[in-house]
């Protein structure tokens, strides 16, 4: 709820919000076969079934921004850096 209540907060000051990078569970990961599961069996014809990757989410809308940090990224280490961009009811 801490970055959900910073927002809301930024938003009442009137700053303009560009970009949240949350590091979740950055440092936990499995490397077995079938260690990821997903909350739509779509989702797993899309992305690794082994849990070990970073996944970059944002609206269609953001596209072009988060396919920027994915390459940034893929660019500094070796880290699988998978993206998801979907409508903004898909993410709530």
């Amino acid at each position: 709820m801490g970055s959900a209540v910073h927002a809301q907060t930024l938003k009442a000051q009137g700053v303009e919000l560009v970009l949240m990078i949350c590091l979740e569970m950055i440092g936990y990961f499995p490397d077995e076969p079938n260690s990821q599961k997903f909350p739509m069996p779509e989702l797993a014809q899309h992305y690794p079934d082994i849990g070990n990757f970073i996944c970059l989410v944002g609206r269609v809308e953001e596209a072009q921004l988060v396919a920027k940090m994915q390459s940034a990224m893929r660019g500094q280490n070796e880290a699988d850096v998978q993206v998801l961009c979907a409508p903004t009811a898909f993410l709530k």
